[in-house]
């Protein structure tokens, strides 16, 4: 009936975990305090830029050269990755890249009047950074997405928009059948990132995805993003493998189950050359499964 859900510091809003014949319609959700930060570009060189940054939206303070940022119940000081947009229309400027500002390593100054000085210390910005547009500070970590649903089956999301969201806006992991209709990332009013990470993700899924009248905008990655998991054979004992995760955000998926086919890759070439059947499946820790084939 369109209810607006409003979420105060990090945590995920909705998980559905085996869940069958699952409909979720008409509603919004979005974060009081976003997982990004805004500072307006007053002046700037190749390898420093001076912020103005609004401290009543994006909460802020400079210790021992870092800059922090903080929301309810968390403290920040590792910035991910910014961005340069345009105010006028919100959207990224021409020859924008990834600067992986935490990764470079930069010093941060507390200048007067609520502006900071950033600077790299041995390598210049990726792009021209102009005065009078936006930087973006995403520090998200994408622990949170935005609605998680795992080994679910009969997934119906109907109307739902997501305004903000710290990780991906919704992940399906192992799910039989979805659907959205009329689906919105977007950001909310005066904000210029939605999720920050990908809009929508599926991993495993299977029957049908259907993505249908939906909007997806203004979010760090991928519109969309389908695939399955790849693991690497690590040890065989008899008709036992050891398959190992070879993606940290995919250990301990719970990704294989007994009546499985699975197909054997090279990993040189990656062609096939084999399948067998799981006949049952344990976890040995979040890196490594143990799982027993028919032969």
């Amino acid at each position: 009936n369109g209810a607006k859900l409003l979420f105060h510091g990090k945590m995920t809003p909705a998980v559905f975990d085996g869940c069958e014949d699952v409909c979720i319609r008409d509603l919004s959700v979005d974060f009081d305090r976003p997982f990004y930060s805004e500072g307006l570009v007053e002046e700037a060189s190749a390898n420093e830029v001076i912020l103005k940054i609004d401290a009543v939206r994006f909460p802020y303070y400079v210790c021992h050269e870092r800059l922090h940022f903080t929301g309810w119940k968390w403290d920040v000081s590792r910035i991910l990755n910014m961005m340069q947009y345009s105010p006028l229309t919100g959207d990224l400027e021409p020859e924008t890249a990834d600067c992986f500002l935490d990764k470079y390593g930069y010093t941060a100054e507390e200048l007067p009047n609520r502006r900071v000085r950033l600077r790299l210390r041995e390598r210049e910005f990726p792009y021209v950074i102009r005065p009078g547009n936006v930087l973006v500070m995403v520090h998200a970590t994408r622990e949170n997405p935005g609605m998680v649903f795992s080994e679910c089956r009969n997934v119906r999301i109907d109307n739902v928009t997501i305004h903000h969201s710290e990780g991906m806006a919704f992940i399906f992991q192992l799910c039989h059948n979805v659907s959205l209709t009329g689906c919105r990332i977007a950001p909310s009013e005066n904000r210029l990132i939605s999720s920050c990470a990908d809009a929508t993700h599926f991993v495993n899924c299977s029957g049908d995805i259907l993505m249908k009248d939906c909007v997806m905008e203004s979010q760090c990655d991928d519109a969309t993003n389908v695939h399955g998991i790849y693991t690497r054979v690590q040890k065989i004992e008899g008709n036992r493998l050891y398959l190992q995760f070879m993606h940290n955000q995919q250990e301990g998926v719970p990704l294989y189950h007994a009546g499985d086919r699975l197909c054997l890759i090279k990993c040189g070439d990656m062609t096939a050359f084999g399948e067998c059947r799981v006949v049952s499946a344990e976890r040995v820790n979040g890196q490594l499964c143990c799982v027993t084939v028919d032969r």
